[in-house]
């Protein structure tokens, strides 16, 4: 494999109750690992504590849990990863370069275990409501992040999507609003911001 080879599973279940209550749960979990000439173990200068030289060697699992009460929904999300190798046994993915679109329950905005490139536990609140028949979607996350070669971090968002009326769902509206927390040495408070326009067509 040039990097890594990845074997990855996730499921879900959803229980309705009635009256406009419900339990969600949902469980994940994989393992990555080179094999023959890859790219990463053929690494000879890396950051400290990575270990690029030893290629990928990774487990992780995942597991959320949530409640519904008409329209507002709780829930909490876990992820650990461990192994050995590259980042103390960090997940390497194509999903991690400025942006965060990997599947861990626990990946925020702008950051998650994935993204830091290392081992370590993670987890993420969430409180979320709509209106106007789900056209207004606001929620909030926390997310605290312990990884083996990365400082301790968290993070906080707002997040804000709405379906303007009268264009058949088309056209949507996007706010985020995060404010990271680390260290200074890595860049110290973070506050960030994105608004995003969207016509599908």
């Amino acid at each position: 494999s040039d990097y890594a080879n990845l074997a990855y599973a996730d499921t879900a279940y959803n229980l309705d109750l009635g009256r406009g209550f419900g339990l969600n749960f949902g469980g994940q979990g994989g393992g990555e690992q080179t094999s023959g000439a890859n790219i990463i173990g053929q690494q000879t200068v890396c950051a400290a504590g990575y270990a690029c030289g030893n290629g990928v060697n990774s487990n992780f699992i995942g597991l959320t849990a949530g409640v519904g009460i008409k329209s507002y929904q709780l829930s909490a999300a876990w992820n650990s990863i461990w192994g050995s190798g590259f980042g103390n046994g960090a997940i390497i993915s194509p999903s991690t370069a400025f942006h965060t679109d990997d599947p861990l329950y626990t990946t925020s905005n702008y950051q998650g275990m994935i993204e830091k490139g290392s081992a370590g536990n993670a987890f993420k609140y969430t409180a979320a409501t709509n209106y106007f028949d789900n056209s207004l979607q606001i929620s909030t996350t926390y997310g605290m992040y312990d990884s083996a070669v990365y400082p301790y971090s968290t993070e906080l968002d707002l997040n804000v999507h709405y379906i303007w009326p009268g264009f058949h769902n088309a056209f949507h509206t996007y706010l985020q609003l995060d404010y990271l927390q680390q260290p200074d040495y890595v860049g110290g408070n973070t506050p960030a911001g994105t608004l995003m326009f969207n016509y599908v067509y």
